[in-house]
């Protein structure tokens, strides 16, 4: 492991540097008593002593000498290699070799994994789903005519909108028969809805779960009946009966918006959240990454950044839980102050009320994290209406459709995160085509198949933007299994 040949040339270097001075000192003690005992035998040799043995003494003076001066460079030779050594760790770690996957996967930040406030986000070393039912169909045995359902909790934005959007179109593609059906914010109806496509005998089950303790029962049901479940939205933990969840990740979408507020503000900041509630899974997540991302950014500026993030991610997490307590958090070793927290209900007018809360009890925020894009347009038209454009200004991780991108390019968000609803709702059904009909084996992919990660802002909008649509590009998700996951992260 790179990181323990670091700390072992260190080492090296440590105990190599302390020979020398130790040597340099005893090679000096040496050399005045060799010049010392010289200059005695010069003068001996003039009165008493006889010329024969003046010159013995001078031989053995000399052999002294030359002793030292060979011990003294062979310690230097010894120190340019530590020197080297620890030079040849040091390149090996800014190319982020130090770890291997499996190896940061035991870090100690993984321990608080199941904590939604990492938002099902992966170890970077995952165990095999192989042993797990989940129902798929046998090798080698097809179907076409599938009926595939739809469970959902919510339609109340247009994130949950491109859902249903993506999900019928893709279905009326492949000539499939499809049913959605929405609890309207109640995880017991969402329970009676799975089992409706139960009853139903659909082929396969797309659900986008509210409460994911709740939902998981209702997965396990669906299996016992022998029908196969991908989730979608929010992540079940790695062992539950699913294929995969098709999904952004709530936490990168945070981390990469907190890194690049701190790439902006490189000075102290003093800033507010906006985020949908406290202890949803979506809002911890999202807020949680970006004091993650923000911290790590901080580290690399400052030097003191490693080649991988996880320290740094417990950071960002310890203060995430000190938020979460307080509703406030600083770190001056960091340079950020987050004086309050509002709640905005992912919604634009309840972003206005949170906006209009936190700045007229801290005038002084020179930026909010708003989690989404239409909490963040309430808070642009707060600060707009107030005439603080010039002071604030706003970023979010989500949601990316056309109105979050263009509120980026107008210059009125710092940055919206790429999280295309209709491009995961079609893929949710692709896997199922690929699983029926193409054969795919779908046993062992990771807990999360998810989106690009991209931080949107005004450099590279156009990137993703999609002229005539409501939504961004659909930009590809591929499938993967565990083991070429791992493969990738060593």
């Amino acid at each position: 492991m790179k990181r323990s040949k670091l700390i072992s040339g260190l080492l090296a270097a440590t105990l190599v540097a302390a020979l020398v001075f130790t040597g340099c000192g005893n090679s000096g003690s040496q050399a005045s008593s060799a010049a010392s005992s010289a200059s005695s035998a010069a003068s001996s040799s003039a009165s008493t002593t006889s010329a024969p043995a003046a010159e013995e003494k001078k031989e053995e003076v000399k052999e002294t000498a030359d002793e030292t001066a060979e011990a003294v460079v062979e310690a230097g030779a010894e120190v340019e290699q530590a020197e080297a050594e620890v030079e040849e760790a040091v390149d090996a770690a800014a190319t982020g070799e130090t770890l291997s996957g499996e190896e940061r996967s035991k870090l100690e930040v993984y321990n608080y994994v199941e904590d939604i406030a990492f938002g099902g986000i992966p170890t970077p070393y995952l165990e095999s789903r192989a042993d797990i039912e989940k129902a798929l169909p046998a090798a080698g045995e097809t179907k076409k005519d599938l009926h595939l359902g739809w469970s959902t909790w919510t339609l109340s934005n247009s994130y949950f909108a491109g859902t249903q959007i993506g999900f019928e179109e893709q279905c009326d593609k492949y000539g499939y028969k499809h049913t959605f059906l929405n609890s309207d914010g109640d995880p017991t109806q969402q329970s009676a809805d799975i089992d409706t496509l139960i009853t139903m005998a659909v082929d396969g089950i797309i659900v986008d779960p509210q409460d994911t303790q709740s939902q998981l029962q209702d997965a396990k049901r669906a299996v016992a009946a022998g029908i196969p479940v991908i989730a979608s939205g929010v992540p079940f933990g790695a062992d539950a009966p699913v294929i995969t969840t098709i999904t952004s990740s709530n936490f990168e979408g945070g981390y990469i918006t907190g890194m690049y507020v701190a790439e902006q503000y490189p000075e102290d900041l003093t800033m507010a959240y906006i985020i949908g509630m406290m202890g949803h899974p979506v809002a911890n997540a999202r807020a949680n990454g970006f004091l993650c991302g923000f911290v790590y950014q901080r580290q690399i500026q400052q030097g003191t950044a490693l080649p991988y993030r996880e320290e740094a991610m417990l950071e960002g997490y310890n203060l995430f839980k000190e938020l979460e307590a307080n509703g406030s958090v600083k770190s001056d070793e960091y340079g950020i102050d987050i004086v309050a927290v509002g709640y905005g209900s992912w919604s634009e007018m309840e972003g206005m009320t949170a906006a209009e809360d936190i700045i007229t009890a801290h005038p002084e925020i020179t930026h909010i994290f708003a989690e989404n894009d239409h909490m963040g347009e309430g808070a642009y038209k707060v600060v707009k209406e107030r005439g603080l454009e010039d002071q604030i200004t706003i970023s979010s991780a989500a949601d990316g459709d056309a109105v979050g991108i263009g509120l980026v390019r107008d210059g009125h968000l710092m940055t919206t995160g790429y999280n295309n609803s209709v491009a995961i709702s079609k893929r949710c059904v692709d896997l199922f085509h690929d699983i029926f009909e193409d054969g795919y084996d779908a046993n062992n992919m990771p807990i999360m198949t998810a989106l690009p990660v991209i931080c949107v802002t005004a450099d590279n909008w156009e990137d993703v933007y999609e002229e005539g649509s409501d939504y961004a590009k659909e930009l590809p998700i591929e499938f993967i299994t565990v083991d070429e996951y791992n493969a990738m992260n060593d």
